[in-house]
């Protein structure tokens, strides 16, 4: 143990000599105390702490990665080029303990900036709270929506996927599906008609969504969130939560404007058994028809924890990010050169922010469609692309992170069981791979050769 501990200090030294790293830190400082300043918003005390939660935390943590790849990839690769790993594989040092050490010292220092970022973040939140112009009103709807954590509650499920293939099958035996389409696209194409169709209301029509809870905190609110388009550019509309005639049931009508997000404090009274019917009426005088995009349905929020223990929650993760980084540059700096060990990486950091788009990729079947007719049926090509985005996106996505930033800043709960899984699947097992790796690569690598 002292000569994992020794090179991580070794390591740590390294790193805050660099010219890179310093430079780095300086850029980290400058974003902290000049981003706050710029930050305009919304106009509200609300929308100014979720842009400063979201993009100076966004910010600071793209300057973090930055730094962690650097200096993983320097760690191995450079002292190789310079000859100073010498010293050390000739020692009775494994190679485990070189990689374990290295990581360690770049965690050291990626903990050490990461606790200043974070501070000055809440600092900068709290300094918001006391001396930025705000009403009462404005404070409360602050600790109301965003310094909470609230748990996320989507609607239950009403088997519309179940419905779409009942229809497939039905219109697949009326000979009605059109020849050259294939099977997933016609599936597709019925259930988000399906969907549009459910959370499409007419005027003088209503929508329901039933929310199953189990138990929850009574003397504190609900919030339902919610956002839609409508055909024309307001519409007036009559909202009701709880049971149809009770005295708990809450009511409220509204004249809104077609798109945004709309919040609509609920008291938890008309929370029942653990559900909470919701319904919406459109009661527009004249012709409009109010859709709620179905890839983005309304959905409840009910109180779970503090702010702080959310803040606390998204910094272990922020940091278990950063750690998966440091693997990645330390392994391919073990691997390649520095140069080819940097571009690895950066490769790397890219696909990891753009694993949507290849989630995205990996779910179409035809990429090069007939413009002129309908949707054909995958060529050999459409599938090999199909197999080649399928397989990187199985190796993507188990290193990808939810948005956790966007969730602390929209008041949502961020649960310890989810950084128990971050920290078992990536930094356990993803991490502790790429150490037995580098350790195996490490022990049959060549060095001590004459320049």
């Amino acid at each position: 143990m002292n000569r994992v501990l020794s090179i991580a200090a070794v390591t740590l030294r390294t790193a805050v000599r660099s010219r890179i790293v310093v430079f780095m830190m300086l850029l980290l400082v400058f974003i902290l105390t000049g981003l706050p300043s710029a930050i305009r918003g919304d106009g509200t005390l609300t929308g100014y702490v979720q842009v400063l939660l979201s993009y100076t935390l966004g910010f600071a943590g793209f300057i973090l990665s930055v730094v962690a790849v650097w200096t993983g990839c320097t760690a191995v690769s450079s002292e190789i080029r310079t000859h100073q790993m010498d010293l050390v594989v000739t020692k009775p040092v494994p190679a485990v303990q070189i990689w374990f050490g290295k990581w360690l010292g770049i965690l050291a220092l990626s903990l050490a900036l990461l606790l200043f970022t974070f501070a000055a973040a809440y600092g900068g939140l709290r300094w918001a709270m006391i001396h930025r112009s705000a009403s009462e009103e404005d404070i409360q709807k602050l600790r109301e929506q965003v310094l909470v954590a609230r748990e996320k509650i989507a609607p239950r499920d009403e088997g519309l996927e179940e419905q779409a293939e009942n229809l497939y099958r039905l219109r697949q035996a009326e000979g009605a599906v059109p020849e050259g389409v294939a099977p997933s696209t016609a599936r597709r194409i019925i259930a988000d008609d399906l969907r549009l169709q459910a959370n499409s209301v007419p005027p003088g029509y209503g929508r329901r969504w039933i929310f199953d809870f189990g138990s929850f905190v009574k003397d504190r609110p609900l919030f339902l969130r919610y956002t839609f388009t409508a055909s024309r550019a307001e519409i007036e509309g009559l909202w009701t939560a709880g049971e149809s005639g009770s005295r708990d049931q809450a009511v409220r009508r509204v004249t809104e404007a077609s798109g945004g997000v709309r919040t609509w404090r609920i008291p938890s009274a008309a929370a029942r058994d653990g559900s909470l019917t919701i319904e919406f009426g459109n009661i527009h005088e004249e012709p409009a028809t109010v859709i709620f995009p179905p890839e983005n349905p309304p959905v409840l929020l009910l109180y779970h924890d503090s702010f702080e223990m959310n803040f606390l929650r998204v910094f272990c993760i922020a940091f278990i990010r950063i750690a998966v980084l440091a693997a990645i540059g330390l392994t391919a700096g073990t691997l390649f050169s520095e140069p080819v060990a940097l571009f690895f990486s950066a490769w790397m950091v890219l696909l990891l922010n753009i694993g949507r788009y290849i989630r995205a990729m990996a779910a179409t079947d035809v990429f090069f469609p007939v413009h002129d007719g309908p949707a054909r049926i995958p060529g050999l090509l459409d599938r090999l692309l199909h197999l080649f985005f399928a397989a990187l996106d199985g190796l993507v996505r188990p290193l990808q992170s939810p948005d956790v930033l966007g969730a602390m800043a929209a008041g949502e709960w961020v649960s310890w069981g989810l950084v128990a899984a971050e920290f078992l699947v990536k930094v356990l097992i993803f991490c502790g791979l790429l150490a037995a790796l580098s350790s195996f690569v490490l022990n049959r690598r060549e060095v001590g050769l004459p320049a």
